[in-house]
Formats: C-alpha cells, sequence, structure tokens
C-alpha cells in the first residue's frame, strides 16, 4: 500500500510497493512504454545504491535499473 507522503520510486524503501500513475518526463515516457513499463504497473524497490546510484526495481515481473533521475519522475498513485 503506498503512503499519501509517497509521491515518486524514490521516496520508497527497499521493499516497498507502488502503482505508477504516470511520467513527469516527456524523455521518460517513450523509454519506459519501450519496456512496456505502464501506468498502473506495480513496481517494488529490490535495492537501492548510496549518493542517489541506481534502483534496482521489479516492475510487472521485470528486473531493471534506472537511474535515481528517472526514477524520480516516475510518479506514484
Amino acid at each position: 500500500m503506498v503512503n499519501n507522503d509517497i509521491k515518486n520510486i524514490t521516496d520508497l524503501k527497499i521493499g516497498q510497493e507502488g502503482v505508477i500513475k504516470a511520467f513527469s518526463s516527456e524523455y521518460l515516457t517513450p523509454k519506459m512504454l519501450e519496456m512496456g513499463i505502464l501506468p498502473g504497473s506495480k513496481v517494488k524497490v529490490v535495492n537501492k545504491t548510496l549518493f542517489n546510484g541506481p534502483l534496482y526495481l521489479n516492475i510487472q515481473g521485470q528486473n531493471i535499473a534506472l537511474r535515481h533521475s528517472e526514477a524520480k519522475k516516475i510518479i506514484l498513485r
């Protein structure tokens, strides 16, 4: 369940889950859609690296790594 304080994927802690609402970047939207990551997809944080490094995510059963700057632009419900 997503807490009201959580607005994007970077706000989630390791093991927390959320549902993608939208992408706040025109650059990121086509990239996510090409990977099959759509609004409404479930996302779980598998691991985070230090100093705003990549986030390791499981989205709809697909394991991916995203830059912190990209993950910050994925808005959750």
